[in-house]
């Protein structure tokens, strides 16, 4: 059968006004379904590596101690691979002073939120990336030469209780369930200040270095954001 050069122009017309309106129809159940923000609970356990940074050269040299560190966070995931962490903690602290003053150990109590930047991988892993604040208070401390060692008196002069600064955090997400990683903190409210061997004033900061596993305990909320 031969159909007629307007009839097929026709048929021609409507062919692609059915692509285009499947296209469409296409593009905009997609663009429907929801994308979701997601929020996650987490248990971290790690070992810290910490040591004070000091603010003078002339102070007798420091090595660093080992501490625990535990902490409950809750952790999202916007669509757009951005989110934060927000926990609290507690970490061991301190320093090994090569003087009479000896290994210091302190416990902390705090609280810390990042930024985080998700990088998605195959079969459900994550890289992330973040920065932001903590903020801690010392419950106590013991500072001294082995059976010498004595209770810190948090006096405000000699010893500060608090501390705030700075975290820098990694981590790898196996599976959406497990995380690996490692964090940086370099304090900047000085916990100890004291006197070099010129007898002038220094302060030390706390400054940490911590890997850590982190479990996926509970997904506490799931729902669709707009834009």
């Amino acid at each position: 059968m031969h159909w007629p050069t307007a009839h097929k122009k026709t048929i021609y017309n409507m062919k692609k006004l059915l692509l285009v309106l499947t296209l469409s129809c296409i593009a905009f159940i997609v663009h429907a379904q929801p994308k979701m923000v997601r929020g996650y609970l987490y248990g971290t356990g790690g070992a810290n590596w910490a040591t004070f940074f000091q603010s003078s050269t002339n102070v007798p040299a420091l090595r660093g101690v080992w501490g625990p560190e535990a902490a409950l966070s809750y952790r999202t995931v916007y669509p757009t691979w951005v989110g934060y962490e927000t926990g609290i903690y507690y970490a061991g602290k301190g320093a090994k002073f090569s003087d009479t003053l000896g290994s210091v150990h302190l416990n902390y109590v705090g609280a810390f939120v990042n930024g985080l930047i998700y990088f998605p991988l195959i079969n459900n892993d994550d890289a992330y990336a973040g920065m932001g604040i903590y903020t801690a208070g010392a419950i106590n401390g013991k500072a001294g030469v082995d059976s010498a060692k004595q209770d810190i008196k948090f006096d405000g002069e000699k010893w500060n209780r608090f501390d705030i600064g700075l975290q820098i955090r990694l981590g790898y997400v196996v599976k959406n369930t497990v995380a690996f990683g490692i964090h940086y903190d370099i304090g900047l409210v000085p916990p100890y200040t004291g006197r070099t061997i010129e007898n002038k004033t220094f302060h030390a900061r706390n400054s940490v270095f911590n890997i850590f596993v982190a479990l996926k305990l509970a997904k506490i909320y799931e729902k669709p954001i707009t834009y």
